[in-house]
C-alpha cells in the first residue's frame, strides 16, 4: 500500500486458490477462488468463485497452446459515493499459449474471455504477455504487459487498461 497524507495512492492485493484435477494427459479440471482489491481500478473488494475444463490442444517440445472454459461467479464492490455491491454470472473462457527458446527465453501469452451470462454484451477480457529472460544460470529479467477491457465499467474509468511490469526472478533449485 502505497499512500500519502491524503490516503492510498497504489493499493492493488490479489491472492488466489487454484486447485485442478487431471482427467487424462490433454484435459483437466479448473477450479479457483479469487479476491482482489485495486485502488487505481476503484475496487474496493471482488471475489470470484470458478470452475470448468481446460484441454491441451498443442503441445510440443519448446510450445503449448491450451484451451478453457466454464462458469464463475463475481461479486464486487467499487469505490464510488453511489456503489452498491454487484455480482455477476461469468463464463470463464481462457486460452494459454507458451514457448520457450533454445536460450531459456520464455513467453507465456494467458488470455481471458468473460461475458455476463445474463448480459451477453457485458464482457471482461484479461490479456497478460510475459517475457522472461536468463542473465545467469539463477537470475532472469521479466517484464509483463497486461490489458485489460470491460465493455461496461464504472463510470470514472475507461473501458481499457494497460499495465507494464518489469522486475528480476530468482530460479530456486
Amino acid at each position: 500500500d502505497l499512500s500519502d497524507e491524503e490516503g492510498s495512492i497504489l493499493d492493488d492485493q490479489f491472492a488466489q486458490l487454484r486447485y485442478s484435477y487431471i482427467l487424462s494427459p490433454e484435459t483437466r479440471t479448473f477450479h479457483f477462488l479469487q479476491v482482489q482489491k485495486n485502488q487505481t481500478l476503484l475496487l474496493e473488494s471482488r471475489w470470484l468463485l470458478g470452475s470448468g475444463l481446460r484441454r491441451t490442444v498443442l503441445e510440443t517440445e519448446r510450445a503449448s497452446l491450451s484451451v478453457g472454459t466454464g462458469v464463475m461467479g463475481e461479486w464486487e464492490r467499487f469505490d464510488l459515493s453511489d456503489s452498491e455491491k454487484e455480482s455477476a454470472l461469468r463464463m470463464a473462457n481462457l486460452a494459454v499459449l507458451s514457448w520457450s527458446s533454445a536460450t531459456g527465453a520464455r513467453i507465456l501469452n494467458v488470455l481471458y474471455v468473460q461475458p455476463e451470462l445474463r448480459k451477453l454484451g457485458d464482457v471482461r477480457i484479461l490479456n497478460d504477455l510475459g517475457l522472461s529472460m536468463p542473465l545467469t544460470a539463477a537470475f532472469r529479467a521479466t517484464i509483463s504487459l497486461e490489458w485489460r477491457r470491460d465493455t461496461h465499467p464504472p463510470a470514472e474509468l475507461s473501458k481499457d487498461d494497460v499495465s507494464l511490469t518489469a522486475g528480476f526472478a530468482l530460479d530456486m533449485p
